[in-house]
């Protein structure tokens, strides 16, 4: 693990909780790259779960934000937050808790519309008041780390998003970060990342202050591109092959030109709009959604072909045990066809997509881990950023929207894309080493930029 004696230090930043197999991916390739080319150098992660990050990555990391917000967060586990998420209740042999004094007082005080309000007003105070207590002590920490870094680096991913935690989420870190940048004169670089949701003005200043703060920009497709400008015209930005294909290996896959065996099908669902588990729920879009994937599951098995159902973000989890167990008794007896395969770290799950024949996938880098592996691949496509990819990539064909898709859909590019196996995976393969050389230019691009050197090409993999 890094310690501070290094000379040179590069603090990634990403609003990572250690879950999401994507963000593992785009930082452990980002990690690898830095290391073949300045061996000196240590990192620092800026995350969301520093522990985490440290765990999985073997570097160390300091927190992205100490403040609280709604799926942008990674409290510290403890006995007392951990009885109170459990909700627990008093048993039959327990006596009730008993009513204070006080409770009682501020329970009539609640009646009284003036004093409610009061008492409203008193809380939103006190939680103001919470919230600059944990910046006060964030901005010291990041202040910190800040200082002791070389250059700082948005590294991948859809990280223009107020989604997940609002405006005062990520675009406000975003802000804060590369402000403090800027203020100790610290080179700030924005890298490969995407535009996802930005619909308030708040947003889109916090945003467009980042961008400004920013000595180079880059994003990962033409959406993304166009709303950065549009953001901020002035700002240098271009595009950029996702972070994730610096991990690509070139890996050649081949089938025999007719085969006679059952194909093994990796499934690979998302949590998308389901209540509790996406800030953005849509009961009914989730519920169709889980019974077409069902259905499609549960026709593979009838044609006998083998189902491998696996994840690459934890809250999928659920979702892939769901699908199990509504097909239960249909693959009872099916022990060998029918599995659900635990969520693995990067290299076992890139070694796991050449197992599969086809994979269908709703996330991004779940699509991308299989192109990755040169393996034919379907998105169900929950997002622009999905289809952007599958269009760029020239697999639109393969691409059904998360809204209309249906499972007799799937099959029929199942056994569409059956004959084409061979081509389709040289295709990913070529594709894919060709992204690999571009995120490795870009990447050294911002080396050269932060060091003022020339980076030497070490090796890349064959």
């Amino acid at each position: 693990m890094g310690n501070s004696s290094h000379p040179t230090r590069f603090a990634l930043i990403s609003p990572y909780t250690g879950s999401n197999l994507g963000d593992a991916m785009i930082l452990e390739g980002l990690i690898r790259h830095l290391q073949r080319r300045v061996p000196e150098a240590a990192i620092v992660g800026v995350t969301l779960d520093p522990r985490r990050f440290s765990g999985i990555h073997r570097w160390p990391s300091v927190n992205l934000t100490l403040t609280p917000r709604a799926f942008y967060y990674s409290p510290p586990v403890t006995p007392k937050n951990t009885e109170r998420q459990t909700g627990r209740t008093p048993t039959p042999s327990e006596p009730a808790p008993s009513t204070s004094f006080g409770a009682r007082v501020v329970k009539r005080l609640k009646r009284s519309s003036l004093l409610r309000a009061t008492w409203n007003s008193l809380r939103s105070a006190r939680g103001i008041l919470r919230v600059a207590c944990c910046e006060v002590k964030h901005l010291r920490q990041a202040i910190g780390t800040v200082r002791n870094s070389s250059a700082l680096i948005v590294s991948g991913g859809g990280q223009f998003d107020e989604e997940f935690g609002g405006p005062w989420g990520h675009p406000y870190s975003l802000a804060k970060w590369g402000t403090l940048a800027h203020i100790f004169g610290r080179k700030f670089f924005i890298a490969g990342v995407g535009v996802c949701e930005l619909d308030s003005t708040r947003s889109i200043s916090l945003v467009r202050t980042a961008l400004r703060r920013a000595a180079s920009i880059t994003v990962r497709d033409e959406g993304s591109l166009a709303l950065a400008r549009k953001i901020s015209p002035t700002a240098p930005t271009r595009l950029m092959a996702d972070l994730s294909f610096l991990m690509a290996t070139g890996w050649q896959r081949s089938w025999p030109s007719q085969p006679a065996r059952p194909l093994t099908i990796g499934v690979s669902p998302i949590a998308f709009a389901r209540e509790g588990s996406w800030p953005t729920a849509n009961p009914a879009l989730f519920e169709r959604y889980l019974a077409e994937f069902v259905e499609f599951v549960r026709a593979c098995l009838e044609q006998r072909h083998r189902i491998r159902l696996f994840c690459t973000d934890e809250p999928d989890i659920r979702i892939a045990n769901e699908v199990f167990r509504q097909i239960d008794d249909t693959a009872a007896g099916l022990s060998e066809e029918f599995k659900v395969i635990p969520m693995l770290p990067v290299d076992e799950h890139l070694e796991f997509m050449r197992e599969l024949d086809i994979v269908v996938a709703s996330r991004l880098h779940g699509v991308i881990l299989a192109h990755l592996a040169s393996t034919p691949t379907i998105a169900v496509s929950y997002s622009r950023k999905v289809r952007a990819h599958m269009e760029s990539i020239n697999q639109l064909t393969y691409c059904c929207s998360i809204e209309d898709f249906t499972h007799s859909r799937l099959i029929a590019l199942i056994t569409d894309m059956s004959p084409r196996l061979n081509d389709i995976a040289e295709h990913l393969r070529r594709a894919c080493n060709a992204r690999r050389s571009t995120a490795t230019a870009d990447v050294d691009n911002l080396l050269k930029l932060s060091l003022n050197t020339v980076i030497p090409a070490n090796a890349e993999p064959a």
